[in-house]
């Protein structure tokens, strides 16, 4: 009878032990997918603060496996907080397309419409041109800035206008700020609502981007500073003043929209969840539209609406935006894998040289680690 417990004691002890070494084992293999990522965020950690020690401020979010695996803010931009927001410049060109296309979805406006449904004394030169031609950047208008520090919506689109168009409508891809700023007067007479008003309220608050603003409204705001106060002392102070934006239509459509990375990141998940658009108008967004270069053979970039997307072997590889308010020295980058890795980098420190500002330096570093 003891022979008999003590074979069942020695049998429980047995199983004991053989589920604590599975359990250990089952840890074990699953410690190492957290490891990579750790590793991952390590690597992207030190790779960007050796460009901190050359002249990088800002901050960087990278997400894997819908995770965030680093969002921190480096150099004189970490005294503003943990999530400062910084000036977007022409990364806001996919706020003011997704507003178009959410236009068309509610039934206000098709991007097949022309300039002469919503515009008056439109040109014989310019009267073919529709609202893709200007997502796309294809319209033929010119890049030049004509609008900046006009506060009156029809003097700004009869100095759009009156530019000379530097090719044919629909010749191509040539870009446009100009172009971009006429979608937001479209916006504005299509929703019968200011552009404020319906970016806020039908764009922003729907992907919940609480900290993300415009030009002339940065009242609330916790922003980085700029790269160099004397900049901005040679803009006119109808476009800057006291430190502060003013309001005016060469800041709107084409740029001055603020962010932080987190809200970035919020902005291209609600894209990519269809929070905001359903997924064929989200489609439209990140389609084959125009065509930018052919990089090789099996690669091509290409412009959708408000968004550059590069495909490889005839499968779209990610979408990619950049922009740089270069007077202000803030400039961005954000771009979403088709694997759903994402990176953003915001800076307020301008250019390290002429050939590339700091969010495009180190977003260059950023993707050699992630592909």
């Amino acid at each position: 009878m003891l022979r008999f417990f003590l074979s069942i004691v020695s049998l429980f002890f047995i199983t004991a032990v053989l589920l604590l070494l599975t359990n250990f084992t089952l840890a074990q293999n699953i410690k190492p997918a957290r490891s990579i990522e750790d590793s991952l965020s390590t690597k992207l950690d030190a790779e960007v603060k050796q460009f901190v020690y050359k002249g990088f401020s800002g901050a960087v979010l990278v997400a894997r496996n819908n995770k965030i695996i680093l969002n921190k803010t480096y150099g004189n931009a970490a005294n503003f907080g943990a999530n400062p927001a910084f000036w977007i410049a022409s990364n806001s060109k996919s706020f003011v397309a997704v507003a178009i296309v959410k236009l068309q979805e509610q039934g206000k406006l098709s991007v097949n419409d022309s300039l002469t449904k919503f515009l008056n004394d439109v040109p014989a030169d310019k009267q073919q041109i529709t609202i893709h031609h200007l997502l796309t950047h294809t319209s033929g208008l010119p890049h030049k800035y004509v609008a900046d520090g006009i506060t009156k919506r029809d003097e700004a689109v009869k100095s759009i206008l009156s530019l000379p168009l530097g090719w044919k409508v629909g010749e191509g891809y040539h870009y446009s700020n100009d172009g971009y700023n006429l979608l937001a007067v479209i916006v504005e007479i299509a929703s019968k609502r200011s552009f404020e008003d319906y970016l806020r309220k039908e764009i922003l608050k729907p992907a919940k981007l609480n900290k993300t603003g415009l030009w002339g409204y940065e009242d609330n705001a916790i922003l980085a500073p700029v790269a160099n106060i004397k900049n901005t002392e040679k803009i006119r102070p109808v476009i800057y003043k006291a430190s502060k934006s003013v309001a005016n239509w060469g800041y709107r459509g084409a740029t001055g929209i603020y962010s932080t990375t987190e809200d970035i990141y919020k902005w291209i998940l609600a894209l990519e969840k269809n929070k905001v658009l359903n997924s064929t108008n989200r489609e439209q967004l990140w389609g084959k539209q125009a065509l930018m270069r052919q990089i090789s053979p099996t690669e091509e970039h290409f412009y959708g609406y408000g968004w550059g997307v590069r495909f490889k072997n005839g499968k779209r590889f990610y979408v990619r935006h950049t922009g740089d308010e270069d007077w202000l020295g803030h400039n961005a980058v954000m771009c979403l894998y088709e694997n759903g890795d994402v990176y953003v980098v915001l800076s307020n420190a301008g250019a390290p040289n002429d050939e590339m500002n700091w969010s495009s330096t180190v977003s260059r570093a950023l993707q050699k680690q992630l592909q």
